[in-house]
């Protein structure tokens, strides 16, 4: 998983990722519904082929389906696709919370897939209505307009976009701040050769081609160009974002009723914002993350990023070879990390590539290390950093190592590897920190 850090700065005019509040959590008396234990009642207030939280108390709601960048029931069951995301505005407190004592019910009349697939959604907080953003080979932020699909929040100020006549539009500054990632521009060349280009590693840019990290409802002037005629614009960041980055499928269910069953979840479930079967978003609370009597702040962005973004799966990569997965391991301070290795003889091969996961709480210095490599000059091993930038390894005391700097907007992210003529028995990547 590729998940874009965000680079926060504090500047009087462009507020990042702070005093941001989220939406009351307060269930709406106007959008729940009574129900009582006779389950025969289902058939009269459920839809068909909805899903519904039931609450302990014996209210329930309808999973929520905002805007979204895909249709109903639209998934993704093997791998995540960080391009599809779901947005909201006052509708974001529609979002159904179903805790740990909950139950999730669908109804229906007809046959059913026994593979219920669950997609788990990031909490990018709030951002200008706009989607689908790249970075340019100059490391700018553009958007390329589509005659099939909108990239703008609809009904929005962000709307007014697609009344320029040209297909791709820059943004160039957003609250006085220049929106470009220099260290992701391709690189300069000199007769052919790329040249490394000294510029700091900073994004705002999230891995679902939104901008990250604004204050709640805060307008901001932004200047935007339509090929080299400037546009001014006064945006408001007032649309919650949320990126599909985990996919699940799973396969527990029971009969309760005539048409109703219950999709049971795992009992080491992580919280966070699913969507089931591309067909509704709900809040799972799991009771050792956070007390259920303690909800008021359950739909802040402070609370999201703490506890409803952690990846269940940490690690999916490709060494040698070999795919393995790492569940729930994080890099941690002091520790020298070693969760890769191939076990077996590396040996008349050309060129290896794998990634490496990190997560840290404050920058650090890294040292990275390749180890069980036999030397040789032809070796060649580059490391690239979350945000674009590409090291060298050197081979020094027995080892093929660097060293790099995390930031506030490298706090965590991927390391991808190229090795180059490598051979050598149980090569293995190892990370050790610093302050």
């Amino acid at each position: 998983m590729k998940l874009n850090k965000l680079f926060a700065i504090s500047i009087s005019s462009l507020t990042i990722l702070t005093s941001i509040t989220g939406c009351s959590n307060k269930l709406q008396e106007e959008k729940i519904t009574k129900i009582t234990d006779d389950f025969t009642d289902y058939n009269k207030i459920f839809e068909e082929n909805m899903f519904y939280v039931k609450h302990s108390d014996g209210t329930f709601e309808k999973t929520h389906f905002g805007n979204a960048s895909f249709e109903s029931g639209e998934t993704n069951e093997n791998s995540p696709n960080f391009e599809k995301i779901m947005w909201f505005k006052d509708d974001f407190s529609q979002i159904p919370i179903l805790y740990s004592g909950d139950e999730l019910l669908m109804y229906s009349s007809a046959d059913f897939s026994e593979v219920f697939t669950l997609e788990r959604f990031y909490d990018y907080g709030y951002s200008i209505g706009i989607r689908n953003l790249e970075t340019t080979e100059s490391g700018r932020y553009a958007l390329t307009f589509s005659d099939d699909e909108s990239y703008v929040y609809p009904n929005s100020d962000t709307s007014e976009l697609e009344k320029l006549k040209t297909k791709k539009i820059v943004i160039d500054k957003l609250g006085g701040v220049q929106m470009m990632n220099s260290a992701a521009a391709t690189k300069d060349k000199v007769n052919g050769t790329s040249q490394d280009n000294e510029s700091d590693e900073v994004s705002y840019l999230t891995s679902a081609g939104t901008i990250g990290g604004l204050a709640q409802d805060k307008t901001y002037p932004v200047e935007i160009y339509e090929g080299t005629v400037k546009h001014d614009y006064n945006l408001t960041a007032d649309v919650r974002v949320l990126g599909e980055f985990e996919t699940y499928t799973i396969t527990n269910y029971e009969y309760v009723a005539n048409k109703c069953i219950r999709v049971k979840l795992p009992e080491d479930w992580k919280s966070g914002y699913y969507c089931i079967n591309g067909s509704g978003m709900f809040l799972y609370i799991n009771d050792k993350d956070i007390n259920k009597d303690d909800n008021e702040d359950l739909l802040s962005y402070d609370t999201s990023n703490k506890l409803f973004n952690e990846p269940y799966v940490e690690e999916k990569t490709d060494l040698f070879g070999e795919t393995k997965t790492i569940t729930n391991q994080v890099v941690s301070d002091g520790d020298v990390y070693v969760p890769y290795s191939n076990g077996n003889t590396v040996a008349n091969k050309n060129i290896y590539t794998t990634e490496y996961k990190y997560n840290y709480e404050t920058p650090k210095n890294i040292t990275v290390k390749v180890n069980n490599v036999t030397y040789n000059k032809d070796i060649t091993i580059e490391m690239e950093t979350p945000a674009g930038k590409t090291y060298t390894l050197e081979y020094k005391d027995g080892v093929y190592k660097t060293t790099f700097k995390t930031d506030s907007s490298t706090l965590s992210g991927v390391l991808n590897f190229k090795m180059y003529n490598v051979e050598g028995d149980n090569v293995d990547i190892s990370l050790a920190v610093t302050d």
